[in-house]
Parts: C-alpha cells; structure tokens; sequence
C-alpha cells in the first residue's frame, strides 16, 4: 500500500540523492562517499527496490528535464504561469546533492529588477497539504502535480530555463490569491486533507524549504548584494539616534539589553503592551509580531506591531514567515531579524526578503541549546 510515509522517503531520495549520472562520473566519487556516510537510502548496495527506484527517476526525468546553461528559449517571454525547469544541473551541499525543483512563475517583482517570484513545485499530489494547489492532467501537459503556494520565493530571471508548459489565468490568479490569502481554496481545485500530529507532509515541507533555499540563496546573490548595497545606504542611523527616534515615535518602548546597533534597536525594541494586541488577530499559524518601523528622510516617524506568520523551520535553522500589514505604497524596504537567547542576540547568515509578498527566509549559524524567539523588524522609507 502507497502511504505518505513511502511518498516522503521517496522525496528524500528525489530531492537529496545523486542520479546515475553522477554516480557514473568518476569526479565525482569522494563526494558520493560522503554522501554514502549519512544517507540511508544510498549507504546500502543495490537490491530489489533499486530497479524501481530508477525507473521512477527515469520517468521523473524525462517529464522534466533539466535546463542546461545554454538551453534558455530565448524566444519565449517569461510569464505568470508558465511551469520552468533551472539551469543547474544540481547542487552539492552539506553532503547531500539537491536536484533543481520545477518551478510556477507568479510574476516579475516589482521591487528587485532582474527577479522573479516563483513557487515551488512536486510532483506526488500524495504530500500536497492546505496552503497547496493540486492540478489535474486536465489543468497541466505534465500531469498531477501541485504548486506550493506557502513557498515562493525570488529567482534571478537568467536562471530560468525553458518553459515546459504554460496555465490557464484561473490558475494564475489563484496561485496569486493565495500568496495572499493562504487560506484561500479555489471551487474548483482538488482540496488536500488537513495535517494531523506527526504528520510525514510537516517533514516534506521542511525538505522542500532546504531545496528553495539551496537554490534561491544560489540564484539571487548578486541581486542580494546589490539590495544591501541600496539598503544600507537609505537606512544607516547611529544607535543613539535610532534608540532616541524610537522612543520618540513610540513612548513606552523598551529593550531587554542595550542594542549596539540601530538593526538591534528596530528589530528588538519590545513596543507598549497596548499596541500588540492590535496585530494578532488571527491565530490560524503560529503568530508572532514584527516592528513596523516608517522612516521619512532620515528621521522614524511611527513604529508600530504587525503580524507575523512563521511557516516552518529546518533542521539547521532555516526559518521562513510572511509578514502582513504592510502599507501598500512604499519607496524601499529591508527586513531585519536576529535570534535573540538570555544572552545575546545572533544575527543571521543570509537574509532572503520579498517586499511584494512580505515573505522572508533567513538561515541562522546554529540553533542555539537555550530558549530563543525570533525579533524582526521591517524599516520602509515613505515619501515626505
């Protein structure tokens, strides 16, 4: 009998384990064997399951192929809806090799030129949960598969590779909707069984998270670089002068040690009592609150709580969230977090932020083996 449990290791070994033709590539060996040392599935010699493993693999690959470098169809404009392949032939990290995902485009961002926002994509509808949208051999030429509606994130638009099929608007926009809304389910999609305790998806949506970042982290650098370029020159505040904006902008505020700096000062100021209410609302997810902070010019003219959704967190501490109620018109942003423990506050490793969704994804050094909370802060210039 197909279970869940079966579908999430044959994930593990989809998304995480080398194909033939990296076992057959002799520069490759010293990392297959480290590979080999902390991977159940491919520690073991081939046996009985090996020959239907590979044909699945064989089938999965002739349905998506991967995009070479040089096979971008240059010709085909690069729209909502359109399914693509990656140009990577896949990645090595930390002794597993993650096989580039599919990917549903969503659409161009508005905030980071060069970018694109993308969902992931997988192929076994059995691990599709609330937050996903199923599609049918009728809505797609690739057949059963769903778009991961919870995780979106931004690609460089050159990584793309050819389009292997394009969607009808009512699909786009419900992908668009539920970006949104993840609540949201169109009427005439197939509606995914709810999550139960222990549940095998929880653990599939925690590999899918380290699939989105091996690749996204890769794929948006230099638009990264060049977004912190941009944000630290319209936000840089002396500690003192950030501290004293903020109690100005919000009487009452205070921090549970002395920051060092202004990110410090935003992201962990802990705002009157009163105001927090306001921003939890709902209580659908796991909900914590981020300062809004809105600088004019160069001064803080309010800071204020609003809410924010954690999504999931991964072994090796790679947390992602939406954040909601920004304001709808803004000039820039930058998004600030640190994990703040009894002792110290750690800054992360890398900052992924998309300030048309409001979703982050920051991976952290290590998860520390005391108590911590996430503190997070989102600064918007507005205009004068």
């Amino acid at each position: 009998m197909y279970s869940r449990k079966i579908a999430l290791s044959l994930a593990k070994q989809f998304r995480r384990c080398p194909p033939s033709e990296i076992l057959k590539d002799s520069s490759q060996k010293t990392a297959f064997e480290r590979h080999r040392k902390i991977c159940p599935y491919c520690a073991v010699e081939k046996g009985e399951n090996q020959s239907t493993w590979d044909q699945l693999v064989d089938r999965m690959q002739r349905l998506y192929p991967s995009a070479k470098t040089d096979a971008t169809d240059e010709k085909t404009p690069l729209e909502a809806g359109q399914i693509r392949t990656l140009k990577s032939n896949g990645v090595w990290r930390d002794n597993y090799f993650y096989r580039p995902p599919m990917v549903f485009v969503v659409e161009k961002t508005k905030t980071l030129p060069g970018a694109v926002l993308v969902a992931q994509i997988y192929h076994d509808t059995q691990m599709a949960a609330p937050g996903d949208l199923i599609l049918s051999e009728e809505d797609t030429a690739i057949g059963p598969l769903f778009v991961e509606c919870w995780n979106i994130y931004s690609l460089q638009r050159s990584l793309l590779g050819p389009p292997l099929d394009a969607v009808s608007d009512a699909i786009v926009d419900a992908v668009q909707t539920c970006k949104h809304q993840p609540e949201y389910f169109p009427e005439w999609g197939p509606m995914p069984r709810p999550m139960v305790e222990n549940d095998s998806r929880i653990f599939f949506r925690e590999l899918e998270l380290e699939v989105a970042y091996t690749f996204s982290a890769r794929s948006v650098s230099k638009i990264v670089a060049e977004y912190e370029k941009r944000s630290s020159r319209r936000f840089n505040f002396a500690p003192e002068e950030a501290r004293d904006m903020i109690c100005r902008a919000a009487p009452g505020t205070v921090w549970k040690r002395m920051p060092t700096s202004f990110e410090e000062i935003f992201a962990m100021a802990a705002l009157p009592v009163e105001d927090l209410p306001l921003a939890a609302a709902e209580k659908s997810r796991e909900q914590k609150t981020a300062n809004l902070v809105c600088v004019t010019g160069s001064k803080v003219v309010s800071v204020s709580p609003v809410p924010m959704e954690m999504h999931g967190q991964s072994g090796d501490l790679v947390l992602s969230g939406r954040v909601r109620g920004l304001p709808v018109a803004f000039l820039w942003s930058r998004f600030i977090c640190f994990i703040e423990t009894e002792g110290e506050s750690i800054a992360p490793q890398r900052c992924e932020w998309n300030a048309d969704t409001g979703d982050f994804m920051a991976r952290f050094p290590d998860s520390p083996e005391q108590e911590w909370n996430l503190k997070a802060a989102v600064v918007i210039e507005t205009e004068e």
